[in-house]
C-alpha cells in the first residue's frame, strides 16, 4: 500500500467517525494488532483531532474497563467481533463509551470498519488539527502501579522523531521492521520514523520467534526495532541459522538494556548492518540513541 492510497483510505475513514458524530477532542480507543488497519485509523484519527488511545491487543474486557474509564473514551475499535461484544457488555458501566467499532463481522449494534472506509472523504482542506492538539493518549507504568495517562501532542509525537531521522540514517527507500506492539510508544515511535522519512513499514501482526526470523530473512527489511528479548528468544532458539540478514543495514534495541554480548551476537548476522541501543519516554517519544559507525 503506497502512501497515497493510505492518505486517500485515511479520509474516507476519518468521514466515517465523523459521520458517526465523534469530533476533535473526543477519545477513540484502539485495540488491534500491528496491521494495516492500526495505521489507518491512526493516520485518520490524527486528520480529524480526534485522541487515539491505543490498548494493547491481548488485554482482557476485565484489563480493557479500567483504561476506557480512565480515558473517558467515546468509542473503542476492536480486533474482532468477540472483542466487540466484550466491550458491549461495558457500555452499561461506561455511560462515556457511545460507540463500539470492530473488523471483521460484528454483531449487531457493533459499527464495521469496513463500513468506515466506503463513506464520504473529508476533504483535501480539512484542518482540524493543530500542533498543539492531543494526538494520542498513552497508559503507563502499569506494571508498577495503576496506568497513568500521557497526553502527547502532534508536536510532541513528531518533533523529535523528525530531528531524529538523519542521525539513526534512515532514508526514504529503506523497509522498516518493528516487532515492539504500536499500542506502545516504542512500536508508535517507529511508525512515524516510517512516515516521517517516507520508507517503507513492514508489518508483523504479533511476536513470534519463528516468524520473526522468516521475516527477516525473505522481506529483507534494512531497519530492525525490537526489544532485546525478541533477538534473545531467536538467538537461544537457533532460529538464525541459516538465515541471509545482509540487508540489515540497523538494528536497534529499545525497551530494556541490550547486553553487550547479545548485540555482539546478532551484529556478527549483520555482514552489512550494526547494533545499536535506543531509548526514549512514553512523555517524549525518542530521546537519545547510539548510531550507526559510533565505535
Amino acid at each position: 500500500v503506497g502512501y497515497g492510497e493510505a492518505f486517500a483510505t485515511a479520509r474516507r475513514i476519518a468521514g466515517g467517525l465523523l459521520s458517526l458524530g465523534l469530533s476533535k477532542g473526543d477519545v477513540v480507543a484502539v485495540q488491534l494488532p500491528n496491521t494495516l488497519e492500526y495505521l489507518l485509523t491512526y493516520f485518520a484519527l490524527a486528520l480529524v483531532g480526534i485522541v487515539m488511545a491505543p490498548i494493547h491487543v491481548v488485554y482482557a474486557p476485565s484489563e480493557v474497563e479500567p483504561l476506557l474509564r480512565h480515558s473517558r473514551a467515546d468509542a473503542i475499535l476492536t480486533a474482532d467481533p468477540e472483542r466487540a461484544r466484550g466491550a458491549l457488555a461495558l457500555q452499561g458501566k461506561l455511560p462515556d463509551l457511545k460507540h463500539v467499532l470492530s473488523l471483521g463481522k460484528p454483531p449487531g449494534n457493533v459499527v464495521a470498519w469496513d463500513e468506515l472506509k466506503r463513506r464520504e472523504p473529508i476533504p483535501d482542506a480539512s484542518d482540524l488539527a493543530g500542533a498543539a492538539d492531543p494526538l494520542h493518549m498513552a497508559f503507563t507504568s502499569g506494571t508498577t502501579a495503576g496506568p497513568k495517562t500521557v497526553l502527547v501532542t502532534h508536536q510532541t509525537a513528531l518533533s523529535t522523531i523528525i530531528s531524529s531521522i538523519s542521525p539513526l540514517g534512515l532514508r526514504g527507500d529503506d523497509i522498516i521492521l518493528s516487532i515492539p506492539a504500536f499500542s506502545h510508544m516504542f512500536g508508535m515511535a517507529v511508525v512515524n520514523l516510517a512516515l516521517s522519512s517516507g520508507g517503507a513499514l513492514l508489518l508483523l501482526p504479533q511476536f513470534r520467534p519463528d516468524i520473526f526470523a522468516e521475516m527477516l530473512h525473505r522481506k529483507k527489511p534494512t531497519f530492525l526495532f525490537a526489544a532485546p528479548a525478541h533477538v534473545a528468544a531467536c538467538l537461544k532458539g537457533g532460529l538464525f541459522e541459516g538465515k541471509d540478514l545482509s540487508s540489515l543495514r540497523a538494528a536497534y534495541f529499545g525497551g530494556a538494556v541490550c547486553p553487550p554480548n547479545l548485540a555482539e551476537s546478532f551484529e556478527t548476522l549483520m555482514p552489512n548492518g550494526t547494533a545499536n541501543q535506543i531509548y526514549g519516554m512514553t512523555e517524549a517519544m525518542l530521546i537519545s540513541s547510539t548510531r550507526p559507525g559510533d565505535p
